[in-house]
């Protein structure tokens, strides 16, 4: 996973800028709205995080699940094809995932008027549905009625680490389409679309 991300963030930095590129069009104040699949490899070995000492790690049971969110953010032109920024996410999940939030700071080229490639860094908070992950992994009766209420588990279900990612944006309207790649401590993977309003 580790050589698909260098590969992603190799190619947004050989993209040619472009003289008459305008890195005003991605400038400034912005919110969006997005849905993700977020998939997570329990029985990976991830030295030294916070992933290591989760719950689930061991289980050889697959955890993922369909994420619906927003962010906001500030992009600020340091070119003519060039951007910075900063952005904070956050969003609800199905399935083995509660929700998630976090923030990032990133940078983005922009090869022509409607369209920037950026690479992003930063923190991402998970909160997992550790009833349904247990529940469906077998270790507790799946004929409860009642849903099960994770503080009464007694596990953490809140785990954390670094993020990167990459994407790209494409003009449309006041704002622009978003597709864009994340891993969280090289040890998950997610895949996210969304829309992005700019001020």
């Amino acid at each position: 996973m580790r050589k698909t991300f260098v590969a992603l963030g190799a190619l947004a930095l050989s993209i040619p800028g472009v003289a008459a590129a305008q890195s005003a069009n991605f400038a400034g104040p912005y919110v969006g709205a997005s849905v993700g699949y977020n998939d997570f490899d329990a029985d990976s070995d991830i030295d030294e995080t916070e992933f290591e000492e989760s719950f689930f790690n061991g289980l050889g049971y697959g955890i993922d699940g369909v994420t619906f969110g927003g962010y906001l953010g500030y992009n600020a032109a340091v070119g003519p094809n060039m951007i910075v920024g900063v952005e904070g996410n956050g969003g609800i999940g199905t399935s083995e995932i509660d929700g998630e939030y976090g923030i990032t700071a990133h940078v983005g080229f922009v090869p022509s008027d409607n369209m920037m490639v950026f690479l992003r860094g930063g923190y991402q908070e998970i909160n997992f549905d550790t009833g349904n992950i247990l529940e469906e992994f077998g270790q507790l009766n799946p004929d409860l009625e009642e849903d099960i209420d994770d503080d009464d588990l007694g596990l953490d279900d809140t785990q954390g680490d670094y993020t990167v990612g990459a994407g790209a944006e494409f003009g449309a309207g006041p704002g622009a389409f978003r597709v864009a790649v994340d891993t969280i401590a090289f040890d998950t993977l997610k895949v996210s679309g969304g829309y992005t309003y700019r001020f």
